[in-house]
């Protein structure tokens, strides 16, 4: 017959009281808040450096063309063709420009001849803040008196820049005097045939890192051609 001893319970068979099984979920939940935390930390600076990143190439490439375009600035018939203000829609916020200029990116199929350029604005309906258009045209005659004055649409335009919250430029005389418009079609301030010697360009873009504030990036455009002439 076949005995068998009887089965004690012990340090070596003890289970995990409902205590300590609560105490390591506890512990356990901590750990995982933790590396949860670290790691939507980490993929949230990751995007806001992005935006960022994106924020100082999209004002690089504005500055840079808009300064080329304004560079080569040429006169039409003799007279400098130059209109910059506010655009009617957001007041001070955005700034829209037209002239004439030498300089031809070709995105309208088109080549040879001055460029009819213009800057507007229009408002990023997919997103937050306006996009930056920039338009290319070849110069024309229009008729008397009617050289830019058709209206600031997309036709033929392409985005430069997108969530903007604001593009402001100011226009300089030859004696440091700064004006937030200038038409060279107008009699005002004797600025008719010239354009302004210096344009100061501001953008601000949203911060990322900052729901209420705001990426600035200025500079000032000089224009030689433009400085030599007009009164």
């Amino acid at each position: 017959m076949v005995t068998g001893k009887a089965w004690k319970s012990g340090p070596a068979g003890r289970g995990f009281t409902l205590v300590e099984i609560m105490m390591a979920v506890l512990i356990l939940g901590i750990v995982l808040g933790t590396l949860y935390a670290a790691w939507t930390g980490t993929l949230r600076v990751a995007r806001e450096g992005e935006k960022l990143d994106k924020s100082y190439a999209m004002a690089r490439v504005v500055m840079n063309q808009l300064s080329e375009d304004l560079e080569s600035l040429a006169p039409w018939d003799g007279e400098f063709v130059f209109q910059g203000g506010p655009q009617e829609a957001w007041k001070d916020s955005f700034t829209k420009l037209r002239f004439v200029s030498s300089r031809r990116l070709g995105l309208a199929g088109i080549s040879g001849g001055l460029s009819d350029i213009t800057w507007f604005g229009v408002e990023d309906l997919d997103g937050d803040g306006w996009m930056l258009m920039r338009r290319e045209c070849l110069c024309r005659e229009y008729g008397e008196n009617d050289m830019f004055h058709r209206p600031f649409d997309d036709e033929n335009a392409h985005i430069v820049a997108e969530g903007l919250r604001s593009f402001r430029c100011r226009f300089f005389e030859r004696q440091g005097e700064a004006h937030p418009e200038w038409n060279s079609q107008s009699d005002t301030r004797n600025h008719r045939g010239t354009a302004p010697p210096v344009v100061s360009i501001r953008l601000e873009f949203d911060d990322p890192c900052d729901s209420e504030g705001v990426r600035v990036f200025t500079t000032k455009v000089f224009i030689p051609r433009a400085a030599g002439g007009g009164s």
